[in-house]
């Protein structure tokens, strides 16, 4: 029983020590297989959340993606919307503009038009009353002017009793040449009254005026800086009257350089500047007292200058001759009426260019016969020039191709004859050569070959062939 029960005990021992092992492998087994189960779940855990860390990555991209199309969307969309928002405003805009605009302008007009007629109304009335006084004075200076020459015309001539037969005849003052007739302009009587030319007799002023009234008067012609020439310039800054000489002197510098005039009282003479003028150059273009046109005009082709006589300070358009008949012309010549200013002189009052061509034709013409008997008959230099004396009796060539003037003496000399030998060649050599190209137009060839046409009816010529002319081959 003790070796039974022993070796019951120890299969029981064995048994239960077989069973821990048991236990402990199957513990073993479980650790372990629950420990791979665990590294596998979390493992797949893991992964599960590296995946869907990533989803969300995509998705955050996805959903940012699709709502930055979504906003570019819908700012286009707002953008057309804005835009047509903003069209449509501005159209009603520009509707209600043009309609306030019509109606504003509507009123101003409205207004405008009732102020230009209360302007004009208004105007009116001024100008009337403005014109009304501007002519009774204009009515009274000229009125004034009448009366004035009225009574200078009667103070010509002066009324005398004759001793011998006891009536009275008429004596002008001037002139101191009598006369039986009544003059028509008038005379003073021998009490002093003058009898005008209308017939009406009045006491005359100046025997009526102080010294200092008379000398005023006097005055009221005479430049305001000398006293004693007459003023032939008003100066329209100084508000003075000036003749030409003290003009001159007096707007040489400064400020005054720039002073505009206007011409008044008697015509001047241009060379001196001191005597009034007594005939106007038509060819010169200028003003003459009676000793300047003698001296300037006393020989060479001036001595053959048409003039336009001047009387009285007037001007007569009429051209008299150097023989002092009339030439039956008329030119457009006169003084300069006004000058200075910025411009300098030569604003105003010269003759037209047609005329003055005209008048230069015409003198030209005139002075070629006087100019012909100036000729020295031994010296007229080769190739155009011809020898002349000036006023001082000093030789001096001219030059009638080129126009150029020499006191020095060129270098071929010829004589007077052959100068008028060559040019009559050059003439008939120009008529020989001349072709009839018809319409009244000849051909011609100049110096280097080149064609050019004449027309004998009018005194045109061109190198341009002329309508109705074949050109030339």
């Amino acid at each position: 029983q003790s070796i039974q029960r022993g070796r019951v005990a120890r299969r029981v021992a064995e048994a239960r020590r077989q069973e821990e092992r048991e236990k402990r492998a199957s513990a073993l087994l479980q650790r372990v297989v629950r420990g791979r189960q665990g590294r596998k779940k979390v493992t797949q855990i893991k992964r599960d959340i590296v995946e869907g860390r990533a989803a969300q990555a995509m998705q955050k991209r996805a959903r940012g993606m699709l709502a930055r199309k979504r906003v570019v969307k819908m700012r286009e969309e707002a953008t057309r919307e804005r835009a047509k928002q903003t069209a449509a405003a501005l159209k009603i805009q520009k509707v209600y503009r043009g309609h306030r605009g019509r109606l504003v302008t509507s009123l101003k007009l409205s207004q405008s038009r009732t102020r230009r007629m209360v302007q004009t109304r208004a105007a009116t009335k001024i100008a009337s009353g403005l014109r009304g006084m501007m002519a009774r004075k204009r009515c009274q200076e000229l009125r004034k002017v009448r009366d004035e020459q009225l009574m200078d015309d009667a103070r010509l001539f002066q009324e005398v009793l004759s001793e011998d037969t006891g009536t009275s005849f008429y004596m002008n003052i001037e002139t101191q040449e009598p006369t039986w007739d009544v003059p028509p302009g008038g005379y003073t009587r021998k009490d002093g009254m003058l009898v005008l030319a209308t017939g009406k007799v009045i006491e005359d002023p100046l025997t009526t005026m102080t010294d200092e009234e008379r000398r005023a008067k006097e005055l009221e012609t005479k430049c305001s800086e000398c006293e004693s020439r007459d003023a032939t310039r008003f100066c329209e800054q100084c508000g003075d009257r000036f003749c030409t000489t003290c003009y001159n002197d007096n707007h040489k510098t400064g400020a005054r350089v720039k002073h505009s005039w206007s011409r008044l009282g008697p015509i001047e003479c241009g060379e001196c500047e001191k005597e009034m003028a007594a005939r106007w150059c038509v060819v010169c273009d200028d003003p003459f007292c009676g000793t300047c046109w003698e001296s300037m005009h006393r020989r060479g082709r001036r001595a053959a200058h048409p003039y336009c006589p001047i009387f009285e300070g007037k001007l007569d358009p009429s051209a008299l001759g150097p023989d002092g008949l009339p030439t039956g012309d008329e030119y457009t010549v006169g003084p300069q009426e006004r000058g200075g200013g910025e411009d300098g002189e030569g604003n105003g009052g010269a003759a037209p260019a047609a005329d003055k061509d005209l008048a230069a034709d015409v003198g030209a013409a005139a002075g070629a016969a006087a100019a012909d008997a100036e000729f020295e008959k031994d010296a007229t230099a080769g190739g155009g020039f011809v020898k002349y004396q000036d006023d001082g009796g000093n030789d001096y060539w001219f030059n009638e191709v080129t126009g150029e003037s020499t006191y020095d003496e060129p270098v071929a000399v010829g004589t007077e004859g052959d100068v008028a030998a060559a040019g009559a060649e050059d003439g008939a050599a120009a008529e020989q050569t001349g072709t009839d190209a018809g319409g009244g137009w000849t051909q011609y060839e100049d110096e280097s070959g080149a064609v050019y046409y004449y027309n004998e009816s009018t005194g045109e010529s061109t190198y341009e062939t002329p309508e109705g002319v074949e050109a030339p081959t």
